[in-house]
């Protein structure tokens, strides 16, 4: 038995594989080197995301952990209600552990895009991919100004965006004594794009739904940072499986057949020992949020 071993074609495949993984279809602005820039092509939103070209993602993130808050989907949050219960209080403990480092609440935009090199005078997409680009609020004000600019609607429902009659932009980063700031400036010069781009692109609200977890898990990662509880239980992580369990039903029992009605006789008059009630105890375990919401 021969084997054969071409090092060239794993090689090759392996850079395919590498190229073609999840890491290779998100962008982060973090990766735009310090007083450099990179060039984009903005991509047509799909349906979930209601006419707009970008999501707003609403996150914690709790000891170097992230958690996507149900708000990114106009749902109600509990950690949310945690952070207003804590604001509105007098536990200067519990916001001490809200104003530090190992919690922070935050908000960026993610839109999906093709990034591109220019450099050989070719424009070429990058990983022949479709990413997901993320950005500041700033960053996202000037892309709205620049997608909502009379000069770059080219008679097409889709503007900047349009695969045939659509513009690139540049998007730059300046890094100043510790500050940093974006800005973007399009390219003045339309530019057609394969339109087979258009076929793949991801659906960010989707995306950003699969790493959602329960409310009672959320609640349980709070109380675990904000009272030293134990964290919760992986059992109620998935936020499809952790649903309210429903009553039990209750089967009627037969009725006994009714006795014939005795006449009672007189009990004597007993004077009721007097009742004490002990004490409670103060609450000082479960959740923070029950016991500020209980104030």
């Amino acid at each position: 038995m021969e084997f054969y071993l071409d090092l060239g074609a794993v090689n090759e495949e392996a850079t395919k594989m590498n190229s073609a993984g999840g890491g290779a279809k998100f962008f982060s602005r973090k990766k735009i080197a310090a007083n450099s820039d990179v060039d984009i092509r903005i991509l047509p939103p799909v349906k979930s995301l209601n006419g707009l070209f970008y999501l707003k993602v609403t996150s914690f993130w709790v000891n170097k952990k992230n958690y996507i808050s149900a708000a990114t989907f106009g749902e109600p949050c509990v950690g949310l209600q945690y952070v207003k219960a804590i604001e509105a209080s007098n536990n200067a403990e519990a916001k001490a552990l809200l104003a530090s480092k190992s919690f922070t609440i935050q908000e960026e935009y993610e839109l999906p895009i093709l990034l591109l090199d220019r450099t050989s005078g070719q424009t070429k997409v990058i990983d022949e991919c479709v990413k997901t680009f993320d950005c500041t609020w700033g960053l996202i004000k000037k892309f709205n100004n620049l997608v909502s600019h009379r000069n770059y609607q080219n008679g097409s429902p889709l503007g900047i965006m349009d695969p045939a009659k659509g513009f690139n932009i540049t998007v730059s980063k300046s890094v100043v004594a510790d500050k940093t700031n974006y800005d973007a400036m399009v390219i003045p010069m339309a530019e057609e794009i394969d339109a087979k781009y258009c076929l793949e692109i991801p659906d960010i609200v989707e995306n950003n739904r699969k790493k959602l977890v329960s409310q009672a898990y959320l609640k349980g990662v709070f109380d675990a940072y904000f009272t030293g509880t134990p964290m919760p239980d992986e059992s109620i992580k998935n936020p499809l499986t952790n649903t309210t369990q429903a009553a039990p039903v209750v089967v009627a029992q037969p009725v006994a057949p009714v006795q014939p009605v005795v006449a009672a006789q007189p009990a004597p008059v007993v004077e009721p020992a007097p009742v004490v009630t002990p004490a409670q105890p103060a609450v000082t375990g479960g959740s923070l949020l029950d016991r500020l919401n209980a104030q």
